[in-house]
């Protein structure tokens, strides 16, 4: 896991619990982890790429996993992306983990909803308006994109790739415009 000062390793696995207590009740940088988990390093301003893992989340900004971030999480047997960011996976990224036939979730489907409620989020703020989590949960559910399990089943009477496939079904594309919001 990482933020903006750098990236934990913990050979056992993070501890949801105490990374949930450090950043969002104590708002600590996430060096703060090894002091809780001694078995854990703390690696100053560097990705997190470079550790062996099953999943990969980029979450953070865009461009943040490039071709040599790729490479490493292909050497280490990474198995599948999932963009949580806007855009966080380069085109040459994408394309090593294309040709290694790795599970890609792109951003515009893996991280719709977070996009659209902020698209909400904005529209409620510039109106100064408030609504309930209810309210943006009904407004969030039209816009959201097709459900895995239409999308593994469309993809598996296709030829096409697991990682190009969810980027055909998503309904926006980085080409498109992007659908209307309903006013909050």
């Amino acid at each position: 896991m990482s933020d903006s000062s750098g990236a934990i390793h913990d050979p056992f696995g993070i501890d949801i619990d105490i990374m949930r207590a450090l950043k969002e009740n104590d708002r600590a940088r996430i060096d703060e982890y090894q002091k809780h988990v001694t078995e854990s390093k703390f690696f100053p301003e560097e990705k997190v790429w470079q550790f062996k893992a099953d999943l990969a989340f980029p979450c953070a900004t865009q461009n943040e996993l490039d071709q040599d971030d790729a490479k490493m999480l292909i050497d280490n047997g990474c198995i599948a992306i999932v963009e949580g960011a806007n855009m966080p996976t380069t085109p040459k990224a994408k394309s090593l983990f294309q040709n290694k036939n790795l599970l890609f979730a792109p951003d515009k489907a893996a991280n719709a909803g977070g996009v659209a409620v902020s698209a909400l989020e904005m529209q409620q703020n510039a109106s100064l308006q408030s609504c309930s989590f209810s309210e943006v949960d009904q407004q969030l559910k039209p816009l959201c994109p097709p459900s895995t399990k239409t999308t593994n089943t469309s993809r598996k009477n296709t030829n096409v790739p697991k990682t190009t496939f969810s980027e055909r079904m998503s309904p926006v594309s980085c080409e498109s415009p992007t659908p209307s919001t309903p006013t909050v």
